[in-house]
């Protein structure tokens, strides 16, 4: 009945009320809307590197306890091969989908990305026991000096392929620095710990030769090869 008896005029002037309530609300919700998807957006950001570092340093196998990450696996299986690399053109692979369809041992059915993931194991193992020698020991070596010419270096490699260092090394390795720079130090450790080891123990020119002179029936040696030839003989 209010309805009814209401006047044009008051009609009118509720009906843009209305609407313009209406309208607010829509502009509020939208707002609301569209706060929630820069929330939503800014999520991602944050957590889609923390699920990608998660998912990097995910436990790939352990030694002697110790986890090793995929992303430190794939660091030392990238170095094989970059070490390897002149070889592994020279045979005819230029990509890493030749490492996995050319054989390295036709027999057995390994693919040459089989040895270098079977090497990077052995590296690795080599670089834990190395490590864990050199801190039993109390062994000073300046990782920091040798860590700042590596970087040096890969910023000019990085420089020639026209990118970051942040963007190369995520080319190669799969990350950036932040995220590499304690495997390229654990690695840099034993490197120099190995040097170390080889010049506290190697022999000097004059105990070699000593040494030579009083075995040399052990160490001297020939080698030779058996090739026989089949051919038709008779009895007589």
């Amino acid at each position: 009945n209010t309805e009814k008896n209401m006047a044009h005029y008051d009609r009118k002037v509720l009906a843009r009320q209305t609407a313009a309530k209406q309208e607010k609300k829509k502009d509020v919700l939208n707002i609301i809307f569209a706060a929630v998807i820069i929330v939503c957006i800014a999520a991602l950001l944050i957590i889609s590197p923390i699920l990608k570092r998660r998912e990097a340093f995910r436990e790939y196998f352990t030694i002697n306890g110790e986890a090793v990450s995929e992303l430190e696996f794939n660091f030392h299986k990238t170095n094989l091969i970059n070490n390897n690399a002149q070889i592994l053109q020279y045979m005819g692979m230029t990509s890493y989908e030749d490492l996995d369809s050319m054989m390295y041992d036709e027999q057995a059915g390994i693919s040459w990305s089989d040895y270098f993931t079977e090497r990077a194991a052995v590296s690795i193992k080599e670089n834990k026991a190395l490590i864990a020698d050199a801190k039993a020991k109390n062994i000073s070596l300046d990782v920091n000096a040798e860590y700042k010419k590596y970087m040096e270096q890969l910023t000019e490699e990085a420089k020639s392929m026209e990118m970051t260092l942040d963007a190369y090394l995520t080319s190669m390795y799969g990350a950036p620095e932040k995220t590499l720079k304690d495997i390229m130090k654990d690695n840099i450790t034993a490197l120099l710990y190995s040097e170390k080891l080889s010049e506290t123990y190697a022999a000097s020119d004059a105990d070699a030769q000593a040494e030579y002179d009083s075995k040399k029936d052990e160490y001297d040696s020939v080698d030779y090869r058996v090739l026989p030839f089949m051919a038709a003989i008779t009895s007589d």
